[in-house]
């Protein structure tokens, strides 16, 4: 009886370490999973601690300025994760967006969530590398009707900074609702900046 289970014992450690081995050859083979695209690698110089400014439109007579603050970090070098916080109308906000790119669609995609809404926004989009711009599309509730809408950021980048343009509607209705206009802040005295490139 003993003998017996030492033997399968044995057999079983045996196929064990085959299974291991051929699971280190296969994801050698596929290179422990998909890697980062030039889409991927552009996305994580948004990476860093950002302020500035955001602007609402049609909360009033004028527009409606307050300041901003953003922390953007990266996972696994395929996403970005955004904390977004600013003062709206005397009422602390804060958001979050997981923005990536979907190499099959060959579309950025990405997701939005904030404290005063009770549904997730999914949107995706272009990058043009002339202009540095990136425009995502999406549907949410019309400001004014709450009706579903057709909305749009345009997004435009330089090195530590860039401006984001906010619209509603599409041809002649459409209307532009808020923007934002942010700069990386500086990395802590004593710490390792990352190497940055243009967008």
């Amino acid at each position: 009886m003993i003998k017996n289970r030492l033997l399968s014992l044995v057999a079983v450690t045996a196929v064990a370490l085959v299974a291991m081995a051929a699971g280190r050859s296969y994801f050698s083979r596929q290179e422990m999973g998909p890697q980062p695209t030039k889409e991927h690698q552009h996305l994580m110089k948004g990476v860093g601690d950002w302020e500035g400014t955001m602007t609402m439109f049609g909360m009033g007579p004028e527009p409606m300025k307050s300041e901003a603050h953003e922390t953007v970090e990266a996972i696994g070098g395929f996403w970005l994760i955004s904390r977004f916080r600013c003062d709206f109308a005397g009422t602390p906000f804060e958001g979050s967006a997981v923005t990536g790119y979907d190499p099959k669609k060959k579309k950025y995609v990405g997701t939005w969530i904030d404290s005063m809404s009770d549904y997730i926004t999914v949107m995706e989009g272009d990058f043009d590398e002339k202009t540095r711009t990136l425009t995502m599309h999406f549907m949410a509730p019309h400001p004014q009707t709450q009706e579903p809408a057709k909305h749009r950021i345009v997004s435009r980048y330089g090195d530590d900074d860039y401006k984001s343009e906010f619209f509603v509607g599409e041809g002649d209705e459409a209307f532009k609702s808020m923007t934002l206009e942010m700069r990386r802040k500086p990395a802590p005295a004593g710490e390792k900046a990352e190497e940055k490139g243009s967008r």
